[in-house]
């Protein structure tokens, strides 16, 4: 198998998938910050992605995102095959995109996985973990927290986002400001 990836964010996507097929297990981005232990929230599931927030599902116009930043699964999962597959389909990487971010999220990361996920007719033994246990927050809200410059009624507002959440997303997104 090849890898048709202009970016190097594509490889790293890639290698998530291929890790979590061969081995099963819990991956999560750098930029994840755990609360709380998950054990009680996996067990007995097979394969588990965490959902966006809805306000970044609203810019897409999607019902659903999964996000590829924190995801579970046990080995050979056959979500996880059909994931890899996708994603080493010469077709889909043959497509032109306008940016870099929307190239990536459509081919190895969370736009591909929530399509692949929607056109499922059977989606049973594939968990969707809800925003709220982990990823209370969006982009946005990181963005005017990390300024400096958050008001104390935004703060309060944060902290009751941060009531129920197993774990928050950042969104740092690092792989946008690289050059490959």
């Amino acid at each position: 198998m090849n890898i048709q990836a202009k970016y190097n964010v594509q490889r790293w996507d890639t290698f998530r998938y291929l890790i979590l097929d061969r081995f099963g297990g819990m991956y999560a981005d750098a930029d994840y910050e755990c609360l709380e232990p998950f054990d009680d929230l996996l067990g007995g599931k097979t394969c588990c992605f965490s959902a966006e927030p809805k306000e970044h599902v609203q810019i897409f116009s999607r019902y659903l995102i999964c996000n590829n930043a924190l995801m579970a699964c046990t080995p050979s999962h056959p979500f996880m095959k059909q994931i890899i597959e996708t994603v080493f389909d010469r077709t889909v990487s043959k497509l032109e995109y306008p940016n870099k971010m929307v190239e990536v999220l459509n081919t190895t990361g969370p736009l591909m996985i929530s399509s692949l996920y929607q056109k499922l007719e059977e989606k049973g033994g594939i968990d969707i973990i809800p925003e709220e246990l982990v990823s209370p927050f969006t982009k946005s809200d990181v963005k005017i927290y990390m300024s400096g410059n958050a008001s104390d009624e935004f703060k309060q507002h944060l902290e009751q986002k941060l009531s129920k959440a197993r774990a928050v997303h950042y969104f740092f997104g690092t792989w946008l400001r690289t050059s490959n």
